[in-house]
This record gives C-alpha cells, sequence and structure tokens, in this order.
C-alpha cells in the first residue's frame, strides 16, 4: 500500500472514530440545545381548544428548552413548569430511529408538585421528532402521559390519569 493511501485510510478511520465519539449512535448534529414550540392538540379525550372555551385552561402553546447530550441522554424544561406548583426538570433517554434516519425519539420522566411543594403527579413524556435536512429545525409530536405520585409510571400495566398530546416545531439554539 502506498503511503498516500495509508494516511487516507487513518484520516478516514480518524474521522470515523471522532464521529462515533461525539454523539449519541455517530452522529452529532443531533447534539445541542432547541427552544421548541409547544401547542396541545387534547387532554384526555378533549381538543384543548374545547377546555380552553370552557375556562380549563389558560393556553394551549408553550415553549419548551430541550437538550440532546452526545451520551444519549436529554432534559427539558418547559413553561407549565410553575403553573399551579412546578415541575421538575424531566429527564430522559433519546436515539436516532436508524443510521441515515433524521428521526429521533426520546422519553422523559419528572414529577409535578402542588403549590405546597408536595410531590403530586409523575409526568412521561414521548417524543418524536423529524428532523429538516440541515438538521437545524424540527416538526414532531409528543405524548404526556399523567399518571398520579402514588401509582408506578414504570409499571407497563399502570393506567394514566390523562394523556395529553402535543404538536411540536423546534430550533437549535446557536
Amino acid at each position: 500500500m502506498k503511503s498516500s493511501s495509508k494516511i487516507a485510510a487513518l484520516v478516514l478511520l480518524g474521522t470515523l472514530t471522532f464521529t462515533g465519539a461525539a454523539s449519541a449512535e455517530g452522529f452529532p448534529r443531533f447534539v445541542g440545545t432547541y427552544l421548541v414550540d409547544i401547542e396541545i392538540d387534547t387532554v384526555g379525550q378533549f381538543e384543548c381548544e374545547f377546555l380552553l372555551d370552557l375556562g380549563f385552561l389558560e393556553t394551549c402553546t408553550g415553549k419548551i428548552v430541550l437538550t440532546l447530550r452526545a451520551d444519549g441522554t436529554m432534559e427539558s424544561n418547559d413553561t407549565s413548569d410553575y403553573r399551579d406548583g412546578f415541575n421538575a426538570a424531566a429527564l430522559g433517554n433519546w436515539r436516532r430511529s436508524g443510521f441515515r434516519s433524521l428521526d429521533v425519539s426520546g422519553k422523559t420522566l419528572s414529577l409535578a408538585y402542588d403549590a405546597d411543594g408536595v410531590p403530586e403527579t409523575y409526568l412521561v413524556r414521548e417524543l418524536s421528532l423529524q428532523f429538516s435536512q440541515d438538521r437545524i429545525s424540527f416538526g414532531g409530536t409528543s405524548s404526556t402521559r399523567v399518571f398520579g405520585f402514588e401509582q408506578d409510571p414504570l409499571d407497563p400495566a399502570a393506567e394514566p390519569q390523562v394523556v395529553v398530546t402535543a404538536t411540536l416545531s423546534g430550533r437549535e439554539f446557536r
């Protein structure tokens, strides 16, 4: 093998190794922090707009700050975190759907407290994101299952108190 071929092979191997070490599943461009617009579609069996009209909700929209880390973990905070008590940061994991896929899925777990700081519910949010070709923005959906604090949110047989579905639109914070 000629020395130029050896150098090219080493450069290629180094590039592949660096890319794999720099991100979850070897793709660094998904790693980062995103500002996400969330629009609630349904709360249980009811359309969000219907509950808004009845005065049960103040808004059907909000913001999320979402961070996807290179080790496959993620964290999010949203504008509902301090409404009627507060929610702790949502912690979880994420992964790409396939090696060349622009689709990412993730799952988070968080606690919600009442206004006095007493734990009230667990929130389990599943995200499905479809990134643009430039990987700077995405659209997607989320489904949040709300469990009572006395329930085990990790038990597959546990029935959530309510399920909230939403549409997401995010942009990378650069």
